[in-house]
């Protein structure tokens, strides 16, 4: 806006001063000055449609760091004086990340390549986007939105060292059921009846008791569950300050991953609850092999996970956790320590 302000005023002077000298060097003036904001104005249209921005981010494997490259062409013949833009670098898991704003000009022809280096402190997906980018003429009266094509993103693993390791030492191999499947938990065992209540419209005719529905006069039905496809399941919880802290999110992810690894190497297969923040869902992932173990993996490093305890609460209540699993794995803060204390099975891992 203020580069207009001040073209305008120039013009207008250049009129001006062409009416009081009326001479041909202020006519020339007054062309020149006139005319070259339409120039830019035209130049700028023509140029920007040549004009090409790709996004690409890689891994460096032996560096761990990552790179993302800005690469601009300019297939018109017409040089582009300015261009804005900002990359946008953001890890999903802990919505940690930064931005970096960029000034460029690029002659006709040309291609030009801007990279960033960065390594990432965090683990999960780490996700490069760009803000619009604008081309602008060289008066900077006008600007043009440019289309700018981005790569996907690539995820950050935690380095799983330390406290990360060795998880089930002071669980139970037996416990776990390694050798055995669990098969004499309420629930799982579909012929178990695990609640009388009234009969309801869809209700499937086989499951009505009717020798409880002739004493009492009323349609009961038997309700009764499906056995859990493994014995074993990992959930997760934070509470309210460690969900805040991305450094809590990223040893959570650390230690569920290591967890998945120690597990499959013992041959304990396990279900494992996600809970989207924005959706409200959850989703449940049976992990029996190596592929199952990365899909989760990446499921959890993309982000938008919710941490609450009245969420865990809610879920284990509504799908009868309790007595359908015989190993519940909670991975929490120590702030959450002892919440399942009174329950047998209950095997909790304190960051």
């Amino acid at each position: 806006m203020r580069e207009r302000i001040i073209y305008i005023i120039i013009a207008l002077s250049s009129v001006i001063f062409y009416i009081f000298a009326n001479n041909q060097s202020a006519l020339l003036l007054m062309l020149i000055v006139v005319l070259m904001g339409p120039i830019a104005i035209l130049i700028n249209y023509l140029s920007v449609r040549g004009l090409r921005i790709d996004v690409n981010i890689y891994k460096q494997e032996e560096t761990g760091y990552f790179t993302v490259d800005l690469n601009i062409k300019n297939k018109s013949f017409l040089p582009i004086f300015r261009i804005r833009t900002a990359i946008s670098v953001r890890n999903m898991l802990t919505l940690s990340g930064f931005n970096m704003p960029l000034e460029l000009a690029i002659a006709p022809g040309k291609e030009l390549k801007k990279s960033i280096v960065f390594e990432s402190k965090y683990c999960g997906r780490i996700e490069v986007d760009t803000d619009k980018a604008y081309s602008y003429d060289f008066l900077g009266l006008t600007k043009r939105e440019i289309k700018v094509k981005s790569s996907k993103g690539l995820y950050a693993y935690p380095n799983l060292t330390g406290e990360h390791m060795d998880l089930l030492d002071n669980v139970s191999k037996d416990e776990l059921n390694i050798q055995n499947r669990y098969t004499h938990v309420r629930g799982n065992d579909i012929t178990q009846i695990l609640d009388i209540r009234d009969y309801e419209k869809g209700d499937n005719i086989k499951t009505i008791h009717w020798k409880l529905s002739g004493k009492l006069g009323r349609k009961l039905v038997k309700e009764l569950d499906t056995p859990a496809s493994q014995d074993t399941i990992i959930m997760i919880a934070l509470s309210d300050n460690a969900a805040a802290k991305p450094d809590m999110i990223d040893r959570l992810a650390g230690t569920v991953l290591q967890l998945s690894k120690e597990l499959l190497k013992e041959q304990v297969f396990f279900d494992a609850v996600l809970m989207r923040e924005s959706s409200g869902h959850s989703s449940l992932y049976t992990v029996q092999e190596k592929n199952a173990a990365d899909w989760y993996e990446k499921r959890l490093l993309d982000g938008d996970l919710e941490f609450k305890k009245d969420r865990l609460e809610e879920y284990i209540s509504y799908n009868r956790v309790f007595s359908r699993y015989s190993s519940v794995i909670l991975v929490t803060d120590s702030e959450l320590e002892g919440i399942f204390d009174d329950v047998r099975q209950v095997y909790q891992i304190c960051l």
